[in-house]
């Protein structure tokens, strides 16, 4: 198999933006079961059964935003209450032990408090400040790799482990110990293969 050189500088410049859209049919759908959700001071285990009958998916999605929870962490919360099954079939089966453990999670108080929070366009900022930072923020802290980070993210060749460590570079961290400006694994990367292409073009075997 033929091997070609790859320079970062061509694979950096051949990446383009991915457009996307958050609205679709299941979007869609979460908007018609949050319109479904009366306002009122607090609310009861039926308003939960209601909404969950009236569309399954779209009413666990509403509340897992009540709850402020990623989707894998109200999968795990839910696991935890009920191991034999968190789907429509579960619920269908038995819908008070599956309300109850909605309940045991608190989002009938979630809920109470943010029908009954006011709400100005600074709440609107901050919501979207937590919604841009929290991947980001859990990714730092528990080592996992957020939804929607994929390879393509980043240069083939470069490992996910530098391509953090430049970030951090680029926003100006330092070393744990001493003052020294950390070294950008990218950047040396690019001098690397700037180097090793101008020995190739000499006809010379690198080391």
């Amino acid at each position: 198999m033929r091997r070609e050189r790859q320079q970062l500088d061509d694979l950096l410049a051949s990446l383009s933006p991915l457009a996307s859209t958050w609205r679709d049919a299941h979007s869609d759908a979460v908007i018609r079961v949050i319109g479904l959700i009366p306002q009122k001071r607090s609310y009861d285990r039926s308003d939960l059964e209601a909404l969950l009958a009236a569309d399954f998916d779209a009413a666990m999605t509403a509340i897992r935003l009540v709850l402020e929870l990623s989707k894998d962490e109200f999968t795990v919360a839910m696991r935890a209450t009920l191991p034999a099954g968190t789907g429509v079939k579960r619920f269908r089966e038995d819908q008070g032990t599956f309300v109850e453990a909605l309940y045991k999670l608190g989002v009938l108080e979630q809920l109470a408090t943010l029908v009954n929070s006011p709400v100005t366009w600074r709440t609107i900022l901050v919501e979207r400040l937590k919604a841009g930072r929290g991947s980001a923020i859990k990714w730092t802290g528990s080592g996992a790799r957020p939804r929607g980070f994929c390879r393509a993210d980043r240069p083939r060749g470069v490992r996910r482990e530098e391509l953090q460590r430049s970030h951090a570079v680029r926003r100006g961290a330092r070393h744990e110990h001493g003052e020294g400006r950390l070294r950008d694994p990218i950047e040396e990367r690019r001098e690397n293969s700037h180097r090793d292409e101008g020995v190739w073009r000499n006809g010379e075997q690198a080391d």
